[in-house]
């Protein structure tokens, strides 16, 4: 469940979260629209660190298993309040380099009838984030099962081959190799 809702994360954020346009003469001119990766650089590397400790928590035990959790569940609400308030203010700071290639020496001076429409997406992408931070919390939880679980099944199998081979002769055993 938690890479489902980090593939839905990764899938937001390359979506159109803005589209920028302005409009010189009265006539509206497009320049783009931009995704949440582009417009906010960061965001993207933290996706890619949630994923990554979920998947590190998939092949770990123990604590191991409980901090890759946390890590994921802790960046997943880092870039929530890291990215929000920006999309809440329209800040496209960072695409300022390629504005300034779309518009050549109009952006350098200032552009005053800039209009930027922000797309749902990014709130789409917070509201996942935050689900996926729940998920992963409640993880670190259910992890502790787990690990009773495997140890359980541990001790069974096990005591269930010691005691299997202690009542087996030698000679018992290098019969059933052969055959």
């Amino acid at each position: 469940m938690a890479l489902a809702l980090q593939l839905i994360v990764l899938l937001l954020l390359t979506q159109t979260w803005f589209s920028v346009s302005m409009a010189p003469n009265g006539t509206a001119v497009s320049l783009g629209d931009f995704d949440g990766a582009t417009t906010y650089p960061v965001a993207m590397p933290i996706t890619l660190l949630v994923i990554a400790s979920t998947l590190v928590a998939t092949i770990s035990t123990s604590i191991t298993r409980a901090i890759a959790l946390g890590i994921g569940a802790v960046a997943s609400l880092m870039a929530v309040a890291v990215v929000l308030p920006q999309v809440a203010t329209k800040s496209i700071a960072s695409l300022d380099q390629q504005l300034d290639r779309l518009t050549g020496i109009a952006n350098t001076h200032g552009i005053s009838e800039l209009n930027i429409v922000s797309a749902n997406s990014p709130w789409f992408w917070a509201v996942a984030l935050i689900a996926n931070a729940l998920w992963l919390s409640a993880a670190i939880v259910w992890s502790r099962q787990w690990q009773q679980r495997d140890r359980s099944a541990t001790r069974t199998n096990t005591s269930a081959g010691k005691s299997k081979a202690a009542q087996a002769s030698p000679i018992e055993l290098w019969d059933d190799q052969r055959s």
